[in-house]
């Protein structure tokens, strides 16, 4: 049994995306932990399923309790699991020893906006979805130089995977988080306004 951080609310991910409280709330409580899977990779096929959840849910945590040196806190998704050796040898000794450090939440988009940080009145709602989020970010820094990030209200949460490298990197399995390095910053935002889209059909991150 363990439990995972599938997900964790205001934290600017490689995607450029944040998720806010009550993201998943709506497709918990409509699909139930029956119809949410605890996967390796992403992988949509039945011998993908790694374990199966006892439970899913929201939990206001600090920041330090994820490792992350930043007075605060934010809200994680987390998923007790009951990881069974018959699915695969491998990954059940994986995190019986403690290697499993990564998941990715496997989502559709419902509910999305952009914030940008730009005062020109061309911008005024992006500004003030800017507003509304930026203060509560644990990464600031990255997105102040970057200058915009999705703001990701509602999405259907259809698995969990384990995987190598998730999109956001505060999504341990509970007994393995270690001290995070927020230090680090993006060099150059180099996309410009003109060429951003809503990509709704995006199902990983």
């Amino acid at each position: 049994k363990r439990t995972i951080v599938a997900n964790t609310y205001y934290w600017m991910d490689s995607h450029d995306d944040v998720h806010v409280n009550g993201i998943f709330n709506k497709s918990i409580k409509g699909r139930g932990v029956n119809k949410i899977y605890h996967l390796h990779d992403h992988l949509q096929q039945v011998t993908a399923k790694v374990g199966e959840f006892e439970k899913i849910y929201e939990k206001s945590v600090l920041w330090s309790d994820l490792g992350v040196n930043l007075g605060g806190e934010t809200t994680a998704l987390l998923a007790d699991s009951n990881i069974q050796e018959f699915r695969n040898k491998a990954i059940f000794n994986d995190y019986l020893q403690g290697n499993i450090n990564q998941h990715s939440v496997g989502m559709q988009y419902i509910n999305m906006a952009l914030a940008i940080n730009d005062s020109n009145t061309e911008y005024a709602t992006n500004k003030k979805e800017w507003d509304a989020v930026y203060p509560l970010l644990g990464n600031k820094i990255d997105a102040l130089n970057q200058g915009y990030f999705w703001v990701i209200k509602e999405a259907k949460l259809l698995e969990i995977s384990a995987v190598l490298d998730g999109g956001n990197i505060l999504t341990n399995t509970v007994e393995n988080i270690e001290p995070t390095d927020v230090t680090q910053t993006k060099q150059e935002p180099i996309i410009t306004l003109d060429t951003i889209e809503y990509i709704k059909n995006r199902k990983f991150i």
